[in-house]
This record gives C-alpha cells, sequence and structure tokens, in this order.
C-alpha cells in the first residue's frame, strides 16, 4: 500500500554564527541508491525519527548510512527494535529542532502511542498511522480490498483514523483530547501522512473531522 517518508530541513547557529542546515528524517523507507542520493543533495542527515513503535524496521539501514545522526526512539519502540537508538522523544521537541518542529505525544491508545509534529515555518502537521487517505486508483489488490479500506473508513478523499486505530482510544479519549487540541490550536494548512494521499490545503478541518469523535475540543 505504500509508505511516505518526510525529510524537512532544519536551521542552526554554531558557536562562530554561522548557520548550518541539516536533515531530519521522518519515520523513512527502506532507502535505495536513487533515494539516498535525492537526500544527500538536500543537505547532512542529523536526525532520524521513529515516530511511533511500528515504524522503525528501515531506520536500521539508514543508520549505517548515516552513523553520526541522532537516532530518536518513539514510546515503546525500544523493546521491539534492535535499533540503538540514541535518543528518546518527549512530550515537547528538542532543543536540536524546537525552533522550527513542534511536537507532542497521542497518548491514550492500546496499540501505539504516536508522535505528532507541527513543522512552523510551512504550517504542516506530521502524521504517520493516525490518519490514512488511501486513493482507489493506487491499491493493488482490487476490490475487496478497496471495500476493507472503505469499511475502516481510510479511503481518499475523506480518509481518517482507521477504525482499528480509533478502537484502541477507547475508554481513553480524554488522554488523546489534549493532542487534539493543540493540533487545532496550531492551525495547519497542510496535513502530511506517511499512507495514502497527503492533505495539501484546509489542514485544521481536516483535523477536526478526522478527530471528531474525540470531542470536547473547540
Amino acid at each position: 500500500m505504500g509508505r511516505r517518508r518526510h525529510v524537512p530541513a532544519l536551521s542552526d547557529a554554531n558557536d562562530a554564527g554561522a548557520v548550518a542546515c541539516g536533515l531530519w528524517v521522518h519515520s523513512p523507507i527502506a532507502p535505495d541508491e536513487k533515494l539516498l542520493r535525492a537526500v544527500d543533495a538536500l543537505g547532512p542527515v542529523r536526525h532520524i525519527i521513529s515516530s511511533n513503535k511500528i515504524h522503525h524496521v528501515s531506520i536500521g539501514p539508514w543508520a549505517e548510512t548515516y552513523p553520526d545522526a541522532r537516532l530518536w526512539a518513539s514510546p515503546g519502540v525500544r523493546a521491539r527494535s534492535e535499533v540503538t537508538f540514541t535518543d528518546d522523544l518527549a512530550e515537547t521537541p528538542p532543543d536540536a529542532w524546537s525552533a522550527v518542529i513542534d511536537q507532542r505525544i497521542a497518548r491514550g491508545s492500546k496499540a501505539l502511542e504516536e508522535v505528532v509534529f507541527f513543522h512552523k515555518p510551512s504550517r504542516t502537521l506530521i502524521l504517520t498511522d493516525l490518519i490514512e487517505n488511501f486513493e482507489a486508483s493506487l491499491l493493488r489488490k482490487g476490490f475487496w480490498l478497496k471495500i476493507l479500506m472503505r469499511l475502516g473508513g481510510v479511503m481518499a478523499p475523506r480518509g481518517g483514523v482507521p477504525r482499528d486505530i480509533r478502537l484502541s482510544f477507547l475508554g481513553n479519549h480524554r488522554k488523546l483530547r489534549p493532542v487534539v487540541q493543540w493540533m487545532l490550536n496550531n492551525n495547519p494548512q497542510k496535513v502530511v501522512i506517511s499512507h495514502g494521499k497527503w492533505f495539501e490545503v484546509d489542514g485544521r478541518d481536516i483535523i477536526r473531522r478526522a478527530f471528531s469523535w474525540v470531542g470536547g475540543v473547540e
């Protein structure tokens, strides 16, 4: 069904006052030569992110390719991954990227806790599995898969939180609610996701619709 990786650029000032740029690689797919050439053309990889405990399989090859990059662990991923992570993601961003990217941990799910990011310069919300939006024309396994995706609430153009993920928050909406409110307060213009077509406009409306079942948000 395909996956998407996100590679924002970071800027920071060193002790001499010079501005250095580096890359922040979110939930990467398996690397190949073409992809790595494209990434190298953008700048040095500084940070490699596991956004939830499901998304870790390809981080090992990226770590081997970029041994100087810091590897950031999401909640629960260390217990199921062979990757030696250097750092743990927290409720708020580290100094390494706080000027450019904000973050929160979506808690309350019995299945996974996902770290949600907001890229400030572009007003882009970065999600992994909390929203999916599959295009029917790109699904490879035909009729029955499309039916399952439609029943799961993840078919474009009105994709949303997969029903199994939504059910995993049962009884814990109050834990998720502050993160949904934070997403809305950021007034995102775009929402990029790992699975399916991303949302280029009306990001706040997309979040409000997708998480309407949480309740209690403004």
